[in-house]
């Protein structure tokens, strides 16, 4: 989870954001917004410009070229996000499930909770069994693994178990550097 100081203000990142990019960095962060400016994750990354290219790469695939559905993949990035302690990555995608009403707010709040039990559908909560046992253990069990073959292709079941090890990933990152929210972009419910 981002640390905070005493007062509850997150903390100073260990790599400041790149405020005044090279024309290879500002390429590079070009790429990454949507007229609001560089998110603090990649205007951070963009200090290792060639990094950034390959992860970018990576990264859009599961965003924008992936096979999984859009609401499956979100359930397994928020909740390795939540299981890694990464308010960051969590409070983004908070942001895009919102605008793009792939979960509902309620939703958004269990997610980010321990129990799993009641309310989510027998699919649901295997996409989210599988970001906690990955993130607990670094491997699903045999069970689970088993449901979700019955339900995925293959090339889907290889994407899935990628994503929560891509985002668990991005988790270690953000989190180590304190790399922090954007004004406006939330931290974990409550």
């Amino acid at each position: 989870m981002a640390r905070t100081d005493t007062d509850g203000r997150q903390r100073p990142p260990v790599i400041a954001p790149v405020t005044e990019p090279d024309a290879e960095q500002a390429e590079l962060l070009d790429k990454t917004h949507r007229g609001t400016g560089p998110a603090n994750i990649f205007a951070t990354m963009v200090h290792n410009p060639r990094l950034m290219k390959r992860l970018n790469v990576l990264g859009g695939y599961f965003v924008a070229h992936g096979l999984l559905e859009p609401r499956d993949r979100e359930l397994v990035v928020m909740r390795t996000a939540y299981r890694a302690g990464c308010d960051y990555e969590f409070g983004r995608h908070t942001l895009l499930v919102g605008r793009e009403g792939l979960l509902t707010d309620d939703e958004v709040e269990r997610i980010a909770t321990d129990d799993l039990g009641a309310g989510w559908s027998p699919q649901d909560a295997q996409l989210l069994r599988l970001a906690d046992e990955i993130t607990a253990d670094d491997r699903a069990s045999d069970e689970l693994t088993g449901q979700l073959a019955e339900r995925f292709s293959d090339a889907e079941l290889i994407e899935v178990t990628l994503l929560v090890g891509f985002y668990r990933m991005l988790a270690g990152y953000l989190n180590t550097l304190d790399v922090n929210r954007e004004e406006g972009v939330p931290g974990f419910p409550g």
